[in-house]
């Protein structure tokens, strides 16, 4: 089996028909637990295959199919894939409910191969094993993982070609880095690690797969809790020393931070993080403000948030008290604030995801205050059109100018807007030029007191679109035609796009060239509509095959995925999971663990 062979999964792998094998052993995914894999879907004929580590002492194996519709059939084979000819057992009955159980089964690696007699869709895979006297339970998985001591070390290790052996270290809150590698001997090891599982050649958050005993990964901040190590015989090896520390002196300098420095009304997004955390970014508040206002917001689970002007440690949060700047809520006011570098902390009470953070400061006098009313979150305008900005603001403010962005503020321009505008008009009619410069899914428009620099206020993000034809005009977004795969929209990592939904079966396609092997996710947010979509890719060879359906609800969702050396792109096809209804949402890439090799 090649090292060099892509991966690409939610939750598993999926393999494509052959004539006699039915399916691709190089892209077959670890079964690690019992909690199985879901969601599994294929066209008559095709074929997926999986495989499973059973433990010397195993008194049953027990592989079923489950749910869904259509109809497949179950093949396995001890330390072999299985075929259509060759396997140990198999279930070939009507429908999608197969079962296979086998008593006392051989320890090591058994090949599963789910098969298509039909199309199929919506399939729930599981394997029990049971051992000793806790017969009819899933199987613990700690009594085949080894727990390092507290010096992390191990060794003298030694395994066959194929063989896993586990290990588990405890990560304790506030720890800046957990590293694990392997080195000395002779052979070929693998290494994988996954925090709260057992890691699998397809399900982990780091890996090493170089040519030797030699691996090493580095985990930036992981979250506390239990990591599984897996050890894995590429070939044989023998005298393998494993390490792994949990280290670090502390957080980092202020000069970013986990959030990055925090601009002037720019909402960041998708915040998560575990009970005990602390992500942090930085603001740099200049002279002339007299007021900061940063708010926390959205999301599921509990977090607080917490503003100072040195950065404490995890222990000091946990337990206060806190001052007047300090004390954990969701919104913080400020009059007259000390100038420079502030800390704004999101501080995880329990789990927590999907949180919101905006921080906004303003100048000359308690009282000024500046707001867009209009455009709002979400709006669709369109070029060559007239709409109307709207704001509102203290008297006290005279003249304003209004800019657009086409980025979500990282640039603006004038885009057709007058240099200055008196503030107690309250509104503008803007003129969009018929330009494409100006499309964009990501767009924002921002008011600047031409007085005082240092007061501005921004939008929401909102989408400029195309000026269609007729019925077309409700048809379309920033990135149409995008309706097909070949046409699929490029998104960048961290870039935001606002895309739209609209009836009678609109579909967004859009499209991700990682050019790196690693974790990424498609997270959505701002969703209007419930969503249901499938995930693509691309291989070097110029095939594409679906690999995964999903479904997203108004409160938004993330879609992960790993990306290996096979794989070109990654396409995510969305569209309503009710025809006739039409909103919006949002959808970014994140990069969440680069392999180490």
């Amino acid at each position: 089996m090649s090292k060099a062979t892509g991966i690409l999964g939610l939750g598993l792998i999926l393999a494509m028909a052959a004539p006699i094998l039915a399916a691709d052993p190089d892209e077959a995914k670890d079964i690690s637990s019992a909690r199985g894999v879901s969601g599994l879907c294929g066209s008559a004929g095709s074929g997926k295959l999986f495989k499973v580590y059973i433990p010397s002492g195993t008194s049953s194996l027990t592989v079923s199919t489950t749910g869904g519709e259509g109809d497949c059939d179950l093949y396995v084979r001890h330390a072999y894939w299985p075929t259509l000819r060759d396997y140990d057992s198999r279930s070939s009955g009507r429908g999608t409910q197969e079962r296979v159980s086998i008593r006392n089964p051989q320890s090591g690696w058994w090949g599963i191969l789910v098969q298509a007699d039909r199309a199929y869709d919506d399939v729930t895979l599981r394997v029990q094993f049971d051992s000793g006297d806790d017969r009819g339970k899933p199987i613990d998985i700690d009594r085949k993982v080894v727990r390092l001591d507290s010096d992390g070390v191990l060794r003298n290790l030694s395994g066959g070609r194929g063989e896993l052996q586990y290990f588990r270290i405890t990560v304790p809150r506030g720890t800046d880095r957990l590293t694990v590698s392997t080195s000395g001997g002779s052979g070929d090891c693998d290494l994988y690690v996954r925090q709260g599982d057992l890691p699998a050649s397809g399900v982990y958050d780091g890996r090493s797969t170089g040519g030797s005993t030699s691996e090493s990964i580095s985990v930036a901040r992981p979250s506390s809790g239990d990591w599984y190590i897996l050890i894995h015989g590429f070939r044989d090896y023998s005298g393998v020393t494993l390490r792994a520390s949990c280290g670090g002196s502390g957080w980092d300098d202020g000069n970013g931070g986990t959030l990055g420095r925090l601009e002037n009304g720019v909402t960041v997004r998708n915040i998560s993080g575990s009970a005990g955390s602390m992500r942090y970014g930085t603001i740099r508040l200049p002279e002339g403000t007299r007021r900061l206002v940063v708010t926390l917001d959205g999301g599921q689970g509990n977090c607080d948030l917490v503003l100072r002007r040195e950065l404490p440690t995890v222990d000091l949060l946990k337990r206060g008290p806190f001052g007047i700047a300090e004390r954990p809520r969701t919104r913080i006011e400020l009059t007259d604030p000390d100038l420079g570098l502030w800390y704004v902390i999101v501080y995880g009470t329990d789990d927590y995801r999907g949180a919101s953070l905006t921080a906004e400061w303003t100048g000359r006098g308690r009282e000024v205050d500046l707001a867009i009313t209009s455009p709002a979150a979400g709006d669709r305008w369109q070029i060559g059109r007239s709409y109307t900005i709207s704001w509102t603001c203290h008297s006290s403010v005279r003249t304003v100018q209004l800019q657009y962005s086409t980025d979500n503020g990282s640039s603006w321009s004038l885009a057709g807007l007058p240099r200055s505008v008196r503030a107690d008009r309250g509104s503008l009619t803007w003129d969009i030029p018929d330009d494409s410069d100006l499309l964009s899914s990501s767009a924002r428009i921002r008011m600047v007191n031409v007085d005082d620099r240092t007061i501005i206020a921004g939008s929401g993000m909102f989408a400029v679109v195309r000026r269609g034809g007729g019925g077309g005009d409700n048809r379309r977004d920033a990135y149409e035609p995008d309706n097909d795969r070949d046409k699929a929209g490029t998104i960048g990592l961290r870039s935001p796009q606002l895309h739209s939904i609209f009836p009678d079966e609109d579909v967004d396609w859009i499209a991700f060239e990682p050019g790196q092997c690693g974790s990424y996710t498609f997270n959505f947010s701002d969703v209007s509509i419930p969503l249901k979509g499938e995930l693509w890719v691309r291989k070097t060879n110029g095939k594409e095959e679906r690999i995964e359906k999903f479904k997203v609800d108004r409160n938004g969702g993330a879609v992960q995925f790993d990306v290996g050396s096979s794989i070109d792109a990654v396409m995510v096809k969305v569209e309503a999971q009710d025809d006739d209804d039409k909103g919006i949402y949002t959808i970014t890439v994140y990069k969440s663990q680069i392999w180490v090799r």
